[in-house]
């Protein structure tokens, strides 16, 4: 079944018009994220190229087009910055830059995802929150990661380069967070640079019944995958010099609208990439 955009209410969001119609049903939901946790991968083993071409490629990038503080209530962080790796031809700020779209923007009010509220906007139609309209690639994004993406078996949704030089702070609580469903979003990361003080921790529940609780130092020359419905965040066990540079995909995972999707969660190596 095909959905054009452009038969979307323009006062809704795409992943609102699916969920309204019924198009990720309660079952497949459950069925899908069963047992789905955290997977790791190499870059070697799913044929993808390695991390010292995609950190030269990543920095080349940014050297032409800039970093930008990530934006809430209209205050770009000091510590972490990044360009976009798609943007959306129709968003909503004319004003941002087609490499920074995926960098928050001044009408968000929080860090994260829709578990805290969305932005006070009239409709989020083709704001940050409307993930698929992130559907084109910048020119110079091409230009230097194109071999990369053409691995990719799923259309690339909002996904961006990360640039963190986080602060040692004890007990910290304001990082924790969860992202959109894997379902609707499913975000692939990859590490070009970073320190074994930069780590992720995971620790909770989703609302499918999983939970975990690790901590784990991402490293250079991997792939990973967790279910970011289960609260994570990533920080640093004590002060850091070393900046942390990774790529962060989200992609449409076909699977996850089909009745093959806990195949394609459990074996995300063939159907993600080719």
């Amino acid at each position: 079944m095909i959905y054009c955009i452009d038969k979307i209410n323009q006062e809704q969001d795409i992943i609102g018009y699916l969920t309204n119609n019924e198009i990720f049903s309660n079952q497949l939901v459950q069925e899908s994220l069963k047992d789905f946790l955290f997977k790791e991968f190499t870059l070697d083993e799913l044929g993808l190229p390695p991390a010292d071409k995609l950190l030269a490629a990543t920095l080349a990038i940014k050297d032409k087009v800039g970093l930008q503080g990530w934006v809430t209530n209209g205050i770009a962080s000091p510590t972490y910055k990044g360009f976009s790796l798609t943007y959306n031809p129709d968003f909503h700020d004319k004003m941002a830059s087609v490499y920074h779209q995926t960098w928050g923007s001044k009408f968000l009010k929080q860090n994260f995802g829709r578990q805290r509220g969305v932005a006070a906007v009239k409709s989020i139609r083709n704001t940050y929150y409307d993930t698929y309209a992130f559907r084109k690639t910048p020119d110079i994004v091409e230009e230097h990661l194109g071999n990369l993406f053409s691995h990719f078996y799923c259309p690339l949704l909002r996904s961006r380069a990360a640039f963190s030089t986080l602060k040692y702070i004890p007990n910290l609580l304001d990082s924790w967070h969860v992202d959109e469903p894997p379902f609707h979003m499913f975000r692939i990361n990859i590490p070009l640079q970073t320190s074994k003080e930069h780590v992720l921790e995971i620790k909770g529940n989703d609302e499918y019944g999983n939970s975990l609780v690790m901590t784990e130092h991402l490293e250079v020359g991997k792939v990973y995958i967790w279910n970011t419905r289960i609260p994570h965040r990533v920080t640093v066990t004590k002060p850091c010099a070393i900046e942390r540079i990774h790529l962060v995909f989200s992609v449409l995972e076909l699977g996850s609208i089909t009745t093959q999707s806990t195949m394609h969660f459990q074996n995300l190596n063939y159907t993600v990439f080719h």
